[in-house]
């Protein structure tokens, strides 16, 4: 049986803007020009190291977010 787990703060508020703009995750994806799985991890804190910071303020200032974490 898979194990659910609670979705972090972030994952959550990405993906209700991402409903705002009437996107999915892959469009997301394919905006910034990564790997769905690549995208997903970002916006879980998955990833580590400066690349990953700044791929997460180019999400949350391509969806207008502003946001401290």
């Amino acid at each position: 049986m898979a194990v659910k787990t609670k979705m972090k703060p972030l994952e959550k508020t990405v993906r209700k803007r991402l409903i705002d703009f009437d996107m999915t995750l892959t469009d997301l994806s394919n905006e910034m020009g990564w790997s769905l799985q690549y995208t997903l991890d970002v916006i879980r804190g998955k990833t580590q190291g400066p690349a990953s910071i700044t791929n997460k303020i180019k999400i949350l200032n391509f969806l207008e977010l502003d946001i401290e974490e």
